[in-house]
């Protein structure tokens, strides 16, 4: 497996386990993150999870096919979600701890580029 796989499977891991924290305990992800009422929000924060998971499938099976150009479309997307939660945050919309989960986005991102840059794809 290559450096590129290798950061789009821990990334996969990542979303794995946001996805089923989200699917398993949705109330306590809706506390730590501040972004809605325990019980009211947890259907949502559910379907999110569900979301997540089939996310995380997708990288992990770009990661085992070596699939490179889907590397590269996450190359560019992963930095939106911390660019959003960062004006969520600055807005008032979320709470600080939220821009954290952002930051995960943007390291595999770059890693990811830096080890696509380095196979020369």
């Amino acid at each position: 497996m290559t450096s590129a796989a290798k950061s789009m499977f821990v990334f996969g891991i990542y979303l794995l386990i946001l996805s089923m924290s989200c699917l398993i305990w949705p109330n306590t992800v809706i506390e730590l993150i501040g972004i809605g009422v325990p019980g009211e929000a947890s259907v949502f924060i559910r379907f999110s999870g569900m979301m997540a998971l089939f996310l995380a499938l997708y990288y992990f099976m770009a990661a085992r096919r070596e699939h490179r150009e889907f590397m590269w479309w996450t190359v560019y997307t992963r930095p939106l979600v911390f660019a959003f939660c960062t004006v969520f945050v600055l807005s008032g919309a979320f709470p600080s701890i939220a821009a954290f989960v952002g930051v995960f986005d943007i390291v595999t991102a770059c890693w990811t580029y830096l080890a696509l840059r380095a196979a020369g794809a």
